[in-house]
């Protein structure tokens, strides 16, 4: 989910997936303070570092911002933590664990729809039974090759082109 719903359904759409025994995903975008409540139903957050400093009122300029930041969700009641941090990768945060992933170096186009690109990915991935640390990885891989194009949707990579991408990078 995200924040371009109402707030209402999503509370509800949180409350329901999480009595299913569903994963809720949250991308607080564009941000905007929200209810306690929906803290404890929110399995994965993913939010850009200034989505994360705007809730947390942590700077996250460094990785110990982002630790900070992380445990902050955490004491919440947010089960894992994914600080988007552009170029500088990612912040995963999970189970008292972290570690940053790297981004991949690319020439930069246009990064408009690089957060979309990378949540897309992440969750097809995770869909595919990646582990969190392996879906960021290739989330990581999505977003480099959005940013290479203009656009939001034309800048979305077809598959073939996301696997030849990590198998050429490693």
């Amino acid at each position: 989910m995200q924040f371009e719903i109402g707030m209402k359904a999503i509370l509800k759409a949180a409350d329901i997936v999480s009595k299913a025994g569903g994963k809720v995903i949250l991308n607080p975008a564009p941000v905007r303070d929200f209810p306690e409540e929906l803290y404890r139903n929110i399995d994965l957050i993913i939010p850009n570092e200034t989505e994360a400093e705007k809730l947390t009122g942590i700077n996250v300029d460094s990785a110990e911002g982002a630790l900070k930041a992380a445990k902050w969700f955490g004491d919440k009641g947010v089960k894992n933590v994914l600080i988007t941090l552009g170029e500088r990768g990612a912040f995963l945060y999970s189970g008292g664990d972290y570690r940053t992933i790297p981004s991949y170096s690319v020439e930069c186009i246009d990064s408009t729809g690089a957060g979309d690109a990378f949540c897309g990915g992440l969750v097809t991935a995770l869909t595919e039974g990646k582990t969190l640390e392996d879906a960021a990885v290739f989330a990581s891989a999505v977003a480099a090759l959005s940013v290479g194009k203009i656009g939001t949707a034309p800048s979305m990579p077809y598959r073939e082109n996301i696997d030849r991408f990590i198998s050429e990078r490693g």
